[in-house]
């Protein structure tokens, strides 16, 4: 399957396609944006104040990992029935269940032994080779990179978004968690705040997405130097 650019109507104007290419494109645009609705909503009632204080309780930032104090197993064995509990309740809402159950299996990979950056075990780890290897090579984009990444493939060793992520820097690109509440505020207020001069790309491989090569062309015809990409 040839891997293409979802078009969102927020972004740049629409390239020479069908107009049924481009409502089906614009739909899957809109379904991703519920979802990202859903998972930023509000925490209410008195489950959801319980699940906020679980929540409070296991929040870290995703983005200075490198400041995130580790933690021990009591740390996880004085929660394990409290989320346990949260995730099966009927009560909770969907949004904060995704919540608590990022941030927990976040929690756990993080505190596992392994880099905080590359996810590699410390004895392997490759933050020097990256940073020496940027530098030699001098890597730049006037791109922002976007990686969606599922809760569960947070900490783990094999992951290329990470990687990139870390290749790019904190200026050039951005880690967003699914089901995470503050990730998935940030991503929908980005699909948002695109606009003709800075569009928002989603790269997705569906049959009637807007080749990558097309939508580049549409760029450079509209002068349009620089967007956001997410991935």
């Amino acid at each position: 399957m040839t891997v293409s650019l979802l078009r969102s109507s927020l972004a740049i104007p629409a390239c020479s396609a069908a107009s049924s290419s481009a409502a089906v494109t614009q739909k899957t645009i809109t379904s991703s944006t519920s979802a990202l609705k859903a998972a930023a909503g509000p925490t209410t009632g008195a489950a959801g104040a319980g699940a906020g204080a679980l929540r409070a309780s296991l929040a870290f930032d995703i983005h200075n990992r490198q400041d995130v104090q580790p933690v021990d197993a009591t740390f996880f064995e004085e929660r394990r029935d409290a989320v346990h509990a949260t995730l099966k309740d009927a009560s909770v809402a969907p949004e904060d269940k995704q919540d608590i159950s990022a941030l927990w299996w976040a929690r756990k990979a993080l505190s596992a032994n392994r880099c905080p950056s590359c996810w590699l075990n410390p004895r392997y780890c490759v933050c020097n080779i990256v940073r020496d290897m940027c530098q030699e090579t001098n890597v730049t984009t006037p791109h922002k990179v976007h990686v969606w990444m599922h809760h569960k493939e947070f900490g783990s060793a094999s992951n290329t978004g990470n990687m990139l992520c870390h290749v790019l820097g904190s200026e050039k690109s951005r880690l967003h968690l699914l089901g995470h509440r503050e990730s998935s505020l940030e991503l929908l207020n980005l699909l948002h705040s695109a606009s003709a001069s800075r569009p928002t790309l989603v790269l997705y491989p569906a049959p009637d997405a807007e080749p990558i090569s097309r939508v580049a062309e549409t760029m450079r015809e509209n002068g349009v130097s620089a967007c956001d990409l997410v991935v």
